[in-house]
């Protein structure tokens, strides 16, 4: 049985770095545009508020392999 790992980031820069992909885009794709549900709503990312505006993304094992797929 697969065990569930998360990766945890405090800003979207890493996953910029790791994907290749801009900020924006992963911002629309965690928080979802107005025709499509985001992945923070899908259960996939979890989102932590935390002091002056910044946020911790967590991202499941789901999610990854979803995206292992681009």
């Amino acid at each position: 049985m697969p065990v569930a790992c998360t990766l945890e980031v405090d800003s979207l820069e890493p996953l910029k770095d790791i994907s290749g992909y801009g900020k924006h885009l992963f911002s629309d794709h965690i928080q979802g545009e107005e025709d499509s549900k985001g992945l923070v709503e899908l259960g996939l990312v979890e989102v932590e508020k935390g002091t002056r505006g910044k946020s911790k993304k967590k991202i499941t094992t789901l999610e990854r392999l979803l995206k292992s797929g681009k």
